[in-house]
């Protein structure tokens, strides 16, 4: 992924952990996308059911650890939404039920990193906020503020205060892709098996995307007119911040 300069990188570390409505993204405010009405999912053995998913487990990654899996709460498995084909792993999270993965499903104003059709299908697409409200499968849901709320409270025990949880961060975190310093340190453990990755955002204010070393997810909880809150993991922490809601970010649905 193109990195961006490192004054660039500061500037936008600097600004996101704390109040980041500073930063503008690109996109308008809405367009149609059609949702699949019949709520039929298909699984992996060619049968189809409701949008519910089945109690059974499945392990979502078969190169996890015996010790990261034995964490990993049932069930888990994968789903595949009948708009686009695509299959996604799921996870349980406490009480929770995750896409495991980034969401790659395209509206009409999703966009892929640098334009480049092989980013979505690696790390997902990126939505403005109004595009990411109608942007999940049914059955599932944008996740809302206090959802991520009660996802870092169960992985570290405390809910997201200041500016940030240094804990939880590695714990939601893939085990590759990150960059690390030079003590090794700034990857992640995924012990949950929510494996987030970098995968970059766009900020229209500098009119380019960029990859600094960050993953962020739209939760559903707007602030104001004009901005929305975010789930931000970055080297070290996890926060939640407020951007502009025409910011280019992630999304993970959280079942309903």
């Amino acid at each position: 992924m193109k990195k961006c300069p490192r004054n660039l990188i500061v500037k936008s570390i600097a600004v996101l952990p704390f109040i980041a409505a500073g930063l503008a993204g690109c996109g308008s405010d809405s367009s149609s996308s059609a949702h699949d009405d019949s709520g039929l999912v298909s699984h992996s053995d060619g049968t189809e059911s409701s949008s519910s998913i089945e109690e059974s487990s499945s392990s979502t990654d078969g190169s996890s650890s015996s010790s990261v899996a034995a964490v990993i709460s049932d069930p888990t498995g994968d789903f595949t939404d009948t708009r686009d084909g695509q299959t996604y792993k799921f996870v349980t999270i406490g009480s929770q039920v995750w896409m495991a993965e980034n969401l790659k499903y395209r509206t009409q104003k999703s966009f892929c990193y640098e334009e480049d059709s092989s980013m979505c299908d690696a790390y997902g697409s990126l939505y403005t906020f109004d595009e990411a409200l109608k942007a999940c499968p049914k059955g599932w849901h944008l996740p809302s503020q206090e959802d991520f709320e009660e996802l870092l409270s169960f992985v570290n025990g405390s809910k997201v205060q200041g500016p940030g949880d240094y804990e939880g961060a590695a714990k939601l975190k893939s085990t590759a892709g990150w960059e690390l310093d030079a003590e090794g340190n700034g990857g992640g453990t995924d012990d949950y098996g929510f494996s987030a990755v970098p995968a970059g955002y766009w900020w229209a204010e500098a009119g380019e995307f960029i990859s600094d070393g960050s993953a962020s997810f739209w939760s559903s909880s707007e602030i104001g007119d004009d901005s929305a809150t975010m789930f931000y993991l970055t080297f070290s922490y996890a926060s939640l911040n407020y951007t502009d809601r025409n910011m280019g970010v992630s999304v993970r649905c959280v079942k309903d």
